[in-house]
């Protein structure tokens, strides 16, 4: 009745005793950090291990949207990735399996995996040839990195980029070049130092893979979006759902239309964003104790609720706790699992690309002609078309 008094957390164990967090702060335990130690049959070890939740834990694939596989290379000659301080890639990086797999991933076209020696030496892989390897590679984590292409839905082209003077050139053409998100950028896969501007592409001048230079400024999302699961031909609309004698709309799936306006919302492309219906010009709302989830105008919040929050994963779209939208788009009975054809893979597609917090007004991304602008109005659909390389 008295609710919550105080947060144990389990960070810890030794061979008698569990390690505990307190939220009571730093101060509480005689170790200066807030932590202290219980016996495992003590009155607060054994009711801490009792009442313990086992969070569970998945890997991010948002950051920059590659996985890996261990294969055999054995009948295949590899060159290797020199460090090159332009990419940031340094010794840092061939530390262990993690730290490489990490730098490789960001590397986009530049690394096609990461091989490990007899001696446990890590090397880059720049490049695969049929022959045999001077070395004894024992083991070889194949990179593949999930890439989308800009499609645009009024022309039918895509955009394109080719290196003039040292600057990929953007352009439309048949066939794009592909892009990787992270941090809600679009990295170019074959010019892993640009990112996409708009009106060009802009070298990075930081590490790509800190996230705390990311400039939010710099961040796009998608608005007035058809989302589609091309595999069940379902899309994200608007459930009619009552409320006593009120009628509020939820989400769910129905056949894809993308004429239809309840089958339009506003999404992030990466890290985590809210979800608003377009044609309500509402947000995606969850009600804190029923867990219900509704649309609700800014005007009508209350403390009872708060902004229902979602993610991408590996094509995936996640709630807050890692649960992912089925291939109907219902709420699904278990957690984010990993697969490289998931069947509740979604698609954005016929959605307008925007700056998040552009103060400037040009925040749409346009063709103009046969060049991409950035403009203060338009129209300009854009569709992903994914792959992996």
């Amino acid at each position: 009745k008295r609710g919550c008094q105080h947060i144990n957390l389990i960070v810890g164990y030794t061979e008698d005793k569990i390690i505990l967090q307190e939220s009571y702060g730093k101060s509480w335990g005689g170790h200066d950090d807030g932590s202290w130690r219980s016996n495992y049959d003590g009155l607060c070890g054994s009711a801490v291990l009792g009442k313990a939740y086992f969070t569970p834990i998945f890997y991010d694939y948002d950051r920059a949207n590659a996985y890996y596989t261990e294969t055999d290379i054995s009948l295949s000659r590899v060159s290797f990735l020199a460090y090159d301080r332009d990419f940031h890639f340094t010794e840092e990086d061939t530390l262990n399996i993690g730290l490489a797999k990490n730098r490789c991933a960001w590397l986009g076209s530049k690394c096609k995996g990461v091989v490990e020696a007899a001696d446990g030496e890590l090397k880059i892989v720049a490049s695969i040839q049929k022959g045999r390897n001077r070395r004894d590679l024992v083991k070889f984590f194949q990179k593949t990195q999930m890439v989308v292409y800009l499609h645009n839905e009024d022309t039918g082209k895509q955009i394109s980029l080719k290196m003039k003077r040292g600057f990929p050139k953007i352009a439309l053409k048949n066939k794009g070049s592909p892009f990787f998100t992270s941090y809600g950028r679009f990295i170019s896969y074959n010019f892993p130092n640009f990112e996409f501007e708009g009106n060009s592409m802009v070298q990075l001048s930081f590490d790509i893979k800190n996230s705390q230079k990311v400039n939010p400024e710099a961040q796009w999302a998608l608005e007035e979006c058809n989302l589609q699961n091309k595999k069940s031909g379902m899309s994200l609309d608007l459930k009619e759902m009552e409320d006593g004698n009120e009628i509020q709309y939820t989400i769910g799936g129905s056949a894809t239309d993308v004429q239809s306006d309840s089958q339009r919302f506003s999404i992030g492309i990466s890290g985590t964003w809210e979800l608003v219906s377009d044609e309500l010009g509402q947000t995606l709302m969850l009600n804190k104790k029923t867990k219900i989830r509704s649309f609700a105008p800014e005007n009508g919040r209350s403390r009872k609720t708060k902004p229902a929050v979602y993610r991408w994963n590996a094509r995936q779209i996640l709630g807050r706790v890692g649960k992912p939208l089925d291939e109907n788009f219902e709420k699904g009975a278990g957690y984010f699992e990993f697969s490289s054809d998931p069947v509740n893979e979604v698609t954005p597609t016929h959605c307008k690309i925007v700056r998040k917090n552009d103060d400037s007004g040009q925040k749409l991304v346009v063709v103009k002609g046969k060049n991409v602008k950035m403009a203060r109005e338009g129209d300009d659909r854009w569709s992903f078309e994914y792959d992996d390389m």
